[in-house]
Order: structure tokens, then sequence, then C-alpha cells
């Protein structure tokens, strides 16, 4: 079986976050080991390959709060907790369940769980596979009652893996290491793919946004002691109220601007672009209560 969950794990399309890396860092040329030391920091993530972790810890503290594991509204119970954010790790995800392509079913995930119910049957842990069988079936129950979704929900190949490396009685830190030594041959498969391309860097379109917080005064909008800090041009507004003193700072360089500034911003649906923004020092407005406002 462990030669099964190999193959099931070793590729998956050039889509998911790890291979996706791999063809990013592949496209600037940088030697193998640079790329898979990339595609494994991706994949050690627990919303990627770290996921069997986090599925069999979940049903750890499931067992433990579940009195009854065969009944279905108690589950149901622990499964609404655990998106309301009210159990395990409080991040309100149900872990092994959902995935971003597979909507209906994850075929590695179907052709996995045959072979896991014959072994939880060697291992006699028939009572602990029908737990994750009940789960299985709640589970999408759950999250279209409790979540506004668009498509289906199912399992998907994590949900049984990390339960298949504990009925073998292999050591936790090494589950998502498996993974990766299984992925390693479908990274290595598209980094060749994207060498002989021999395109372009892949630079992925990124549009920086930051939420533009703002108070009125006499009904107009007054732009008050805000702190802008650029990072790789990336805007993040916050309010500050120290002092009569306005900040602004701007990677690589810091500017400081201690005097009295005037804000001119083009304001779309709320939010602020690094293009939407003009800084210039202008007159106090006589109207203005505040030191810092947005007139004309």
């Amino acid at each position: 079986i462990l030669d099964i969950a190999l193959v099931l794990h070793m590729e998956h399309g050039g889509g998911n976050n790890s291979t996706f890396t791999t063809h990013v860092v592949t496209s600037s040329l940088t030697d193998t080991y640079s790329v898979i030391a990339a595609a494994i920091g991706s994949l050690k993530g627990p919303r990627h390959g770290g996921a069997n972790i986090k599925v069999v810890q979940m049903f750890e503290d499931m067992k433990r709060e579940v009195y009854d594991w065969t009944d279905e509204d108690e589950v149901s119970v622990y499964l609404t907790k655990l998106l309301n954010k009210d159990a395990f790790d409080h991040a309100g995800l149900i872990y092994g369940v959902g995935h971003a392509v597979y909507s209906k079913s994850d075929p590695r995930a179907v052709i996995f769980k045959s072979f896991v119910e014959k072994l939880s049957e060697e291992k006699g842990l028939q009572r602990e596979f029908a737990l994750y069988s009940l789960v299985e079936k709640l589970a999408p129950e759950v999250i279209a009652r409790e979540r506004q979704i668009y498509k289906g929900v199912s399992i998907n190949v994590d949900f049984y893996s990390g339960f298949v490396y504990h009925m073998l009685e292999l050591p936790m830190e090494l589950y998502t290491p498996i993974f990766a030594m299984a992925r390693i041959s479908g990274w290595s498969a598209h980094r060749m793919e994207e060498l002989a391309n021999n395109g372009k860097i892949i630079r992925p379109a990124y549009k920086p946004i930051g939420y533009l917080v703002y108070t009125y005064c006499s009904g107009i909008p007054l732009f008050q002691g805000m702190f802008f800090q650029f990072i790789e041009n990336t805007i993040k507004v916050f309010t500050i109220e120290q002092g009569n003193d306005f900040s602004l700072t701007r990677a690589p360089g810091v500017r400081r601007l201690a005097d009295t500034f005037h804000l001119d911003a083009r304001v779309h649906k709320g939010l602020l672009t690094p293009e939407s923004y003009k800084v210039k020092k202008r007159p106090k407005h006589p109207q203005c209560p505040s030191r810092y406002c947005s007139h004309s």
C-alpha cells in the first residue's frame, strides 16, 4: 500500500502550488537543487502537502471530543465546530476535505480508499476507518449547510494518507517527506518541460491593494495621521494618532515628512493602489480642524 501511495502522490498537474513553484523557479534558470528546495518549501505547508499531518491530528482531537463515533448527529456537531473555529486548531477548516479542481470526487482518494479499508481490517482498526468514512459522508453536507459554496465538495488524497502511514507505524514527521519523495518525480518532469520550452521567466501578474482608512470633517472625507507602508510596492494603510507627525515609509528608502502634507488620492471602492495616490505639500485649509486634510 505504500507503493500505491507513492504512485498516487507523484504527479498532479502543473497548477498545484509546489509544481507551479517548480515552473516559476525553473524559469529563472537556477539549478535543480534550488528548484526542488523551493518546491519542498511549498509542499510542507499545512494547506498543501502538510495537510495529511493535520488530518491525523484533527481525527485524534475528534476521537477525544466525540463520545459515540457512530452517532451522525454528534459527529456533525463537531464538524460544525471545526468550520466555526470552535474546535481543534480554530482554523475553520476540515482538513482533507475539498479541492481546487476535484469537486465531485478525487480519483486518487477513490482508488486509495479500497486499499485503506483492507489495511484497517488487517490492523484491527475498523472502528477508526468507520469514523473516517462517516466524516467523508457528513463533511460535504455540513460544509454546504454552513458555507456558501458554488460547487461540490469531496475528500482529497490527504484525507486517508495520514491514516495509512499511522497504521504502518511510520513517524508523523515522515508523512510529508514521503509525499515529497513521490512528488519529486512529477516536479522533475515539469522542470524538464520548462527547460525544454526555453520560454521567458515566469512573472505572474500581481495587483497590490490597500484598505483606505479615513474620517469625515463637515461631510468632507479627511485623511488624518495615516501611515503608508510600502513593501515591494504593496500599500497598507493604518491610522495612527501619535502627535502631529505624518510618516511615509517606502521600500527601499524611507522618507519622513513631519510638516503639514495634503493627501490627494483617487479612491475606487475603498481601495487605494500605487497608481492612484499623490502626496502634495500645500497650505493648510483654514476651515479644517485637522492638520492633515484632502481639501483642494
